[in-house]
C-alpha cells in the first residue's frame, strides 16, 4: 500500500474513532467522574502504545535538554482529558466540539509565534478566517445558546481546547527527534499520573 493511501487511511480511523468519543461520553457521562475516567482510559491506551512501542521498537533515550518539553506536553496535555470529557457530556456535542476546536486554533495562533517564532502573514490570517467558517458550517445547527448558563462544561471546552493546543504546539520542539508513539507513550504516563492523583485527592 502506498504511503498516501495508507495515510488516508489513518486519518480517517483517528477521526473515527475521535468522533465515537463524544458519543459514548454521552453515553456514560453519568456513570464516571471526569478525572476517573481520564485516568482509567489513560490506562488502556498507555498499554497499547507501551506495547506496540516495544513491537517497533521506537523508545529512545530522552536527551537532558528535551525533558523540560516532555514535561510541559505530559503535565498540560494530561489535563485537557477530564475537561474533554466533562464538556462532552454535559453540553451538546456540537457546541462542545465548536468551543474546543475555536480554543484549539486561537491558542496555537497566540502561542505558536511566541514558542516556535512562526510567522504570522496574511495567508496564516486568511486560514484563520476559513477554519472559523469552516467550524460554523459543521457545528452551526448543533449549537445552543441556551448553554450559555451551564458556565462550568462551556469553560472547560475551552479550557480542553486550549491545553491540547499547548500539547500540540511545544511537541514541535522535539518530534523530529523522538517516535510519535514515543511522544504520546509518556504523554499517558503522565495523563494516568496526574489524573489519579487528581481523582483520589477529589
Amino acid at each position: 500500500m502506498d504511503r498516501a493511501r495508507y495515510g488516508f487511511i489513518i486519518l480517517l480511523s483517528s477521526a473515527f474513532f475521535y468522533a465515537s468519543y463524544g458519543i459514548f461520553s454521552k453515553i456514560i457521562g453519568d456513570s464516571f467522574e471526569p478525572f476517573t475516567q481520564a485516568w482509567t482510559r489513560s490506562v488502556i491506551t498507555l498499554l497499547l502504545f507501551f506495547a506496540y512501542g516495544l513491537y517497533r521498537k521506537q523508545f529512545t533515550k530522552v536527551l537532558k535538554e528535551d525533558i523540560k518539553w516532555f514535561l510541559i506536553i505530559g503535565i498540560v496535555g494530561s489535563l485537557a482529558l477530564a475537561p474533554t470529557f466533562y464538556s462532552l457530556s454535559h453540553l451538546n456535542l456540537g457546541t462542545a466540539l465548536f468551543l474546543q476546536y475555536a480554543a484549539t486554533i486561537i491558542t496555537s495562533y497566540l502561542i505558536g509565534p511566541i514558542f516556535l517564532k512562526e510567522k504570522l502573514t496574511k495567508i496564516s490570517y486568511g486560514a484563520l478566517g476559513l477554519a472559523f467558517i469552516g467550524l460554523l458550517m459543521v457545528y452551526w445547527g448543533d449549537i445552543r445558546l441556551d448553554y450559555l448558563n451551564q458556565v462550568l462544561p462551556v469553560i472547560a471546552s475551552i479550557v480542553a481546547g486550549s491545553f491540547f493546543s499547548v500539547w500540540f504546539v511545544f511537541s514541535k520542539k522535539i518530534s523530529h527527534k523522538y517516535a510519535t508513539v514515543q511522544l504520546n507513550t509518556y504523554g499517558y504516563v503522565f495523563a494516568v499520573t496526574v489524573n489519579i492523583l487528581i481523582a483520589s485527592l477529589l
